[in-house]
């Protein structure tokens, strides 16, 4: 009996030292978070900790051997099998299980405090990433973020986008030329001195219009938009126009170029004489031949707009946003597009 308690208490330091190499590994599914907060560090944690892991299971396989050589040993009457009585006995009359035994146990408190101490890193600084980085909401008492791990992929890639452009935007300050800033201009890349903005990879800058925008005070000299406006509800569509007007330099100019709905509001008034096969371009914004869905198409367009201008109220609009001196103006073909030019309307506003 005391054979057999004495043996379970030997298992009991690496079964624990087993059990927090599997929480290790477990916690660094989190360590994604750490790319926000330091590359290099996680790096580092990441092979510390996989290093002692490898250092416990060679210990362990030497252990085995040494332990499997003494019972041979034993067995076949090499050395006589002693009675238990105590660790020092044991120590005594059999030196390869007591060098096995005495080097285990010392090296298996590295490993316990190395791997502590690994897990505690790693469980402080990602819940520091998280708050910072992945999820600015408090947490709840005792709870991590209910959270997937391609959902926490996704937002640190989404905040490195974002990092690189204000590194770029630093970029175009420093080197002191005027900024020329078109915004949601869609997968493109700016060409002729523009620098195209948008929620996309492909453009020069990427962000979110629904953001204020990245720049400072008094910094952009003209800013262009087209079939952008109308995709903004009232409230959000002032705010972008007032942020457009601070990032501008004094005599700044706002251009925007916007769809015409009156020109949908005079054909249900003449459905008849109506061009549909020319105005209704969207296709999946096309509901029926009925009056009324001339309307639909463009105050809607598939649930894209969220805004109708006409002639009177862009300028209007653009006044209250506090632009000087707003104006129609006509087409232009060096910054305009040619193939909305039949349903569109252009004004521009100076920042005074």
């Amino acid at each position: 009996m005391t054979d057999a308690k004495s043996a379970r208490g030997s298992r009991r330091p690496a079964q624990k030292i087993q059990r927090l190499v599997v929480n290790l590994q477990w916690h660094r599914k989190r360590m994604a978070v750490l790319a926000a907060v330091g590359e290099g560090e996680a790096r580092r944690i990441g092979k510390a900790a996989g290093r002692a892991a490898g250092d416990f299971s060679d210990q362990s396989e030497r252990l085995k051997r040494a332990r499997a050589e003494l019972f041979l040993q034993q067995e076949i009457g090499e050395v006589p099998r002693p009675p238990w009585s105590g660790r020092s006995a044991m120590r005594e009359q059999s030196p390869v299980r007591s060098q096995a035994i005495s080097g285990a146990s010392a090296w298996d408190g590295r490993v316990v405090l190395l791997t502590a101490l690994s897990i505690g890193i790693v469980i402080l600084l990602t819940g520091v990433g998280a708050m910072r980085v992945v999820d600015r909401r408090p947490f709840q008492a005792g709870r991590w973020p209910q959270m997937s791990f391609r959902t926490m992929r996704k937002r640190i890639t989404k905040h490195r986008r974002i990092r690189r452009t204000r590194k770029i935007i630093a970029g175009l300050l420093a080197a002191g030329a005027g900024i020329k800033l078109e915004i949601g201009a869609g997968p493109v890349k700016g060409k002729n001195g523009w620098t195209t903005l948008d929620l996309s990879d492909e453009a020069d800058l990427f962000w979110n219009l629904h953001r204020p925008l990245p720049f400072p005070d008094d910094s952009v000299e003209i800013i262009y938009c087209s079939h952008v406006l109308e995709h903004f509800h009232y409230p959000q569509l002032m705010a972008l126009l007032k942020d457009c007007r601070r990032v501008l330099k004094p005599r700044g100019i706002f251009s925007a170029c916007v769809p015409d709905a009156s020109i949908y509001v005079r054909g249900y008034l003449n459905h008849e004489s109506f061009d549909r096969g020319k105005f209704f371009v969207h296709k999946p914004a096309v509901i029926s031949e009925a009056r009324m869905d001339i309307v639909n198409y463009i105050a809607y367009m598939d649930g894209q707009h969220r805004y109708m201008f006409d002639p009177e109220n862009l300028v209007r609009i653009l006044s209250e946003a506090g632009f000087a001196a707003v104006r129609l103006r006509d087409f232009d073909p060096a910054l305009d597009l040619a193939e909305r030019k039949y349903e569109s309307i252009y004004a521009l506003g100076i920042k005074s």
